[in-house]
């Protein structure tokens, strides 16, 4: 995900799907499980901790999830 991207759902370009609060505890179990990859110099504590702050300090994360979860995985994939 780049910048465009993430700007598209604030305009209102790209609209956001709407999860369930199960489906974000599921989501939620999914990436604390992953550990990322040693090469990313991210620690655990570090990786658990950007999963805290987009599932409960986030408050573009409650209007567009959908491009918090890319943002997950986006550091889970190639890091800062």
């Amino acid at each position: 995900m780049n910048k465009a991207d993430y700007q598209n759902y604030i305009n209102g370009s790209l609209e956001s799907r709407q999860y369930s609060s199960s489906q974000l505890a599921e989501k939620r179990k999914y990436f604390e499980s992953m550990c990322p990859p040693p090469n990313l110099n991210i620690s655990k504590q570090r990786w658990l901790y950007e999963i805290k702050r987009h599932f409960e300090l986030s408050d573009d994360f409650k209007k567009y999830p959908d491009a918090g979860l890319a943002r997950l995985e986006f550091l889970l994939k190639y890091g800062y």
